[in-house]
């Protein structure tokens, strides 16, 4: 995985400045959204159960974008004090080791299907990189 993906993971985790209890809250939906992912990828053995799962891939993905896209509007409005703040509370909150946990099945999970010819351009030119514009 390159540090690109890394460093919006991180990048994301500043995104909850306005909410509650801004590091809990993101936790949660990250961890949740990433594990969703996660068990949809679980299910793809071939381009037939890709094709069924691709709807909710979609879904998924735009959900994370969306997340993305509010996140990068509230880091413009810190400085690099604050998000460095905000970065160590996250990393102390008793819901992180979830979220570590629920990246690395994610990855290890997207590395599979990337790894199978037809599902993973079709995953990586359908999904991934749209999500991504």
């Amino acid at each position: 995985m390159s540090a690109k993906p890394t460093m919006f993971l991180v990048t994301l985790m500043l995104l909850c400045a306005g909410c509650s209890d801004p590091k809990k809250s993101w936790i949660r939906e990250e961890t949740q959204g990433l594990n969703e992912m996660t068990d949809v990828m679980s299910k793809i053995t071939d381009v037939a159960s890709y094709e069924a799962g691709k709807p909710k891939l979609k879904e998924l993905y735009e959900a994370q974008r969306a997340r993305r896209e509010k996140l990068e509007k509230e880091l413009d409005k810190m400085n690099q004090t604050e998000k460095e703040a905000f970065r160590a509370e996250l990393k102390s909150t008793a819901e992180y080791p979830k979220l570590q946990e629920a990246e690395n099945r994610y990855k290890q999970e997207r590395q599979r299907l990337m790894l199978m010819p037809d599902v993973g351009k079709r995953l990586a030119t359908e999904i991934i990189l749209p999500s991504h514009d």
